[in-house]
């Protein structure tokens, strides 16, 4: 279920809906992110919906341009996406957040 809940600012610009929801937080870049999927790279700072986002802007073992990362057809391997609270990169296809009626 969606949380309808009007989001009211903090005193570090995190809201407190966010707050309760247990905001993951990187040390080194103060990115936020939920879920037990996402994974965050502590090397380009770039939040992901899951660890195979990740390790595709991981190819030649180094962090890549997610933007630049293409097939053979010439289209986007990894696209950007919103979160219900916030942004990162995923596949191309994947269910946006908050909408239970999406289908590809």
């Amino acid at each position: 279920m969606r949380d309808t809940r009007t989001p009211q600012k903090s005193l570090y610009g995190v809201t407190q809906t966010q707050q309760s929801l247990s905001l993951i937080q990187c040390s080194g870049c103060q990115n936020g992110w939920t879920g037990m999927s996402a994974c965050h790279c502590s090397g380009c700072h770039r939040t992901f919906t899951g660890i195979t986002a990740f390790d595709i802007h991981r190819t030649g073992g180094r962090c890549n341009e997610p933007a630049e990362l293409l097939t053979d057809k010439g289209e986007p391997r990894l696209v950007a996406v919103d979160k219900l609270y916030w942004s990162g990169w995923g596949l191309p296809g994947e269910r946006p957040a908050g909408d239970l009626t999406w289908t590809p």
